[in-house]
Order: C-alpha cells, then sequence, then structure tokens
C-alpha cells in the first residue's frame, strides 16, 4: 500500500452521501455533493471515500450526472 495513503487512513475519514437534484432525482446534485465535501474538509477530514459505503455506486450509472 502507497505510505501516503497508510498515513491518511491513520487520520479522520468520512463517506460522502451522495446527493440528488429535487428538481430531478434521477440526476445528482453536483453543487450539494462538492458543497458536502467541502464542509467535511474544512473541518478536518483527510480523507473522503466517494461512492461507497451504503451501495451507491452500483445504482448510479455514468449517465445520472447533473
Amino acid at each position: 500500500m502507497h505510505e501516503n495513503l497508510k498515513e491518511r487512513l491513520r487520520e479522520v475519514h468520512a463517506y460522502a452521501v451522495t446527493t440528488f437534484r429535487r428538481d430531478d432525482p434521477f440526476k445528482l446534485d453536483l453543487d450539494g455533493y462538492a458543497s458536502n465535501i467541502a464542509f467535511m474538509l474544512d473541518r478536518g477530514v483527510k480523507m473522503v471515500v466517494v461512492g461507497g459505503g451504503t451501495g451507491e455506486v452500483n445504482a448510479v450509472g455514468r449517465g445520472r450526472t447533473g
């Protein structure tokens, strides 16, 4: 495993919640997603896991971008 990754895994890390648009729940809310990630990073999270933890990576296809 890469040494930098090993070090980061020792720090605070979090799973980002995948956000969807209110006007079209089949499309990702990329602005909301970016805002959530910025919120976590501003509060000391050193590593953000995207598309993991709740299985949404299997439910979201490539055509679901905002």
